[in-house]
């Protein structure tokens, strides 16, 4: 653990933040305030992606036209305000403390979506080699592990993992990132017959939940879940 790492971790335990990560108002505990958990509640989503739409269909356009390999993903909220600024702070700055912010809004998402399934291990997405050392520290993981001690479901970090390096996407166009996330992944034999939930904190494209999913289902698994704090799409 760096040193500026350590002492924001000390700073949280000392000073908690309780402040929404939607919209910042003071809360009692680490999560949404009632109006931002109301708001995520009443969002039309797509019953496959999660993503978020105006359209009253069941299913967006992209998920008719290209069934995603996954069993069904939810995000928490749009990508965008105070939640986009904590979640880059978090995976960029090494506000650590965030996590349990976090992990409070990936809990109450679930709850509010109750998936018709059961789940025996929960998997955060891992970055590359060369973001994990410029970093310091596995974001997903911190979020993912806090969720599995809630649920009571174990954390198994080493069933999922990358086989080769990729550039940043954020910056690339959409066919891109599928091109550079194709077969950037890999996955461990133990996740054969097992249904497994995906942790990650943004929804973008899709193209890190394709390759994840490709992975898992190349070694057996049951087609996954998907669990994110934010997604930006929009259809």
């Amino acid at each position: 653990m760096s040193y500026r790492r350590y002492l924001n971790e000390i700073w949280q335990l000392l000073y908690p933040q309780r402040e929404c990560p939607a919209c910042g108002a003071a809360v009692s505990r680490p999560g949404l305030c009632p109006a931002c958990r109301h708001r995520s509640q009443s969002l039309h989503r797509c019953a496959l992606c999660g993503t978020f739409g105006e359209s009253t269909a069941a299913i967006c356009p992209e998920c008719r036209e290209y069934r995603p390999l996954f069993a069904a993903a939810y995000a928490a909220l749009p990508y965008e305000g105070r939640l986009r600024e904590l979640l880059l702070d978090f995976k960029y700055n090494n506000q650590t403390y965030h996590r349990r912010t976090l992990a409070a809004l990936l809990l109450a998402a679930w709850q509010d979506w109750q998936p018709p399934y059961r789940i025996d291990a929960i998997v955060p997405v891992p970055s590359s080699a060369a973001r994990l050392e410029e970093r310091g520290y596995e974001h997903t993981q911190l979020m993912a592990e806090l969720l599995a001690e809630e649920l009571g479901v174990p954390l198994e970090g080493g069933w999922l993992f990358r086989i080769k390096d990729t550039p940043p996407l954020h910056d690339l166009p959409r066919q891109q990132r599928f091109a550079q996330m194709r077969g950037s992944m890999g996955a461990s034999p133990q996740v054969r017959g097992k249904r497994i939930l995906i942790v990650d904190d943004i929804w973008t494209t899709g193209a890190t939940a394709l390759a994840c999913s490709s992975a898992l289902l190349e070694q057996g698994a049951e087609a996954p879940l998907l669990l994110t704090c934010a997604a930006g799409a929009t259809w």
